[in-house]
């Protein structure tokens, strides 16, 4: 018998559905995700939300957004990426990617940057729609942008990104820990 003791559809998740309570499963499938960036980071991030079953209710949605193309130097340290992918656009080859190796998420990708004006896409319903908020970016303006957003509508924050040789990771929860902009790092 091939079977597990959740049934061969969950065979995938076994390590998640032994971790994690029924309950808490629920939850993670039906979460409707925004994660901003899809390079280094953001190829971890994603690949790590489709292992553990994020998005995959017909409720749940991750959707991607980077602007960015792919180039040759991106290979080797973003990892959903090979040299056929060169000059594709990041986040639908992402998309593409978490197709074959997490088929049960769902996603909407974005060539698109989240700022002030593309408020047409990215507006009042789509801010309450979303329950959580990821940055994977390189871009301190952006990370500013979204931390404003998750304020203002009270979502948490995944906070991580890099600047050079820098490299920044906080969770930021409304109403109890500091903004992303309140933090000010050392000189």
């Amino acid at each position: 018998n091939n079977n597990n003791k959740y049934g061969a559809k969950n065979k995938k998740f076994q390590d998640v559905y032994e971790l994690f309570d029924k309950d808490l499963i629920k939850i993670i499938k039906k979460q409707k995700i925004l994660m901003t960036g899809c390079g280094a980071l953001g190829c971890e991030i994603s690949k790590n939300l489709g292992m553990l079953g994020f998005c995959s209710s017909k409720k749940g949605l991750l959707q991607i957004t980077d602007m960015d193309t792919i180039e040759l130097s991106n290979l080797s340290r973003q990892f959903l990426f090979n040299s056929s992918d060169i000059n594709k656009l990041k986040s639908e080859t992402i998309k593409n990617k978490l197709a074959l190796y997490s088929p049960h998420m769902h996603i909407k990708d974005y060539a698109l940057k989240v700022c002030d004006n593309n408020e047409n896409i990215f507006n009042a319903s789509f801010w309450k729609d979303t329950d959580i908020f990821i940055n994977a970016l390189d871009n301190v303006e952006a990370r500013k942008y979204i931390d404003r957003k998750a304020v203002l509508y009270k979502r948490p924050l995944f906070e991580s990104g890099t600047l050079g040789n820098k490299a920044n990771t906080q969770v930021i929860i409304p109403d109890e820990t500091a903004t992303y902009s309140e933090i000010k790092d050392i000189p």
